[in-house]
């Protein structure tokens, strides 16, 4: 609600993706039809820079071989990374990028993610606001042999704001509240009266 003109609005849900490499292309396929409506040109560099990405991971030797050999492909994927960034930076406005359900998510790609907002789509001006259940996510990056999930995630995450657990039948509550507003008249009672007898 409180956004303006001034900040850009990214909804990124990872758990749509079929599986951990798709999470990258999605995530840049997003983001790129977001900014295009400020800058047409940046389509072509992400889409390079996603290329590049992809290339290290589907062909993590033959990408090494031509790094020794050239010495280019980290090369690259810095001067991409750098377009993309100087582009953003003329867009000139803060973009949320808004990632809702991790905790959703497969260990692999739940991995995938954070290393996403770490370093892959780590660009200034970039804002992530993540929801997760906290024990969840570290129990999971226990798993994937990452020793003290608690100081990995204080290094992706800089500010954690711990949301208060739902009491009793507060859920139950305003769910029939929001559904009594759909209803009329005797529809409204008879839906009700099911709905208690369901209950009790």
């Amino acid at each position: 609600k409180n956004l303006t003109d001034e900040e850009i609005l990214v909804e990124f849900n990872p758990w749509l993706s079929n599986s951990p490499d798709q999470i990258v292309k999605d995530f840049f396929e997003g983001l790129k039809e977001k900014l295009t409506e400020y800058d047409k040109h940046i389509d072509g560099d992400i889409d390079n820079y996603v290329k590049l990405l992809i290339d290290i991971d589907v062909h993590p030797l033959i990408t090494a071989i031509a790094k020794a050999w050239e010495g280019t492909s980290a090369k690259s994927i810095a001067d991409s990374r750098t377009n993309i960034q100087n582009r953003i930076n003329q867009i000139g406005k803060k973009i949320f990028v808004l990632i809702d359900d991790l905790d959703r998510l497969e260990k692999e790609e739940i991995y995938e993610v954070l290393k996403l907002i770490r370093n892959t789509a780590k660009f200034k001006n970039l804002i992530y606001i993540v929801a997760y259940d906290r024990q969840y996510i570290c129990s999971t990056l226990n798993q994937k042999g990452i020793v003290d999930p608690e100081s990995y995630l204080y290094k992706i995450f800089q500010m954690e704001v711990l949301l208060p657990a739902f009491e009793g039948d507060l859920i139950e509550k305003m769910l029939m509240d929001e559904l009594k507003k759909q209803l009329e008249g005797e529809v409204q009672e008879q839906f009700l009266k099911a709905i208690g007898n369901e209950v009790d």
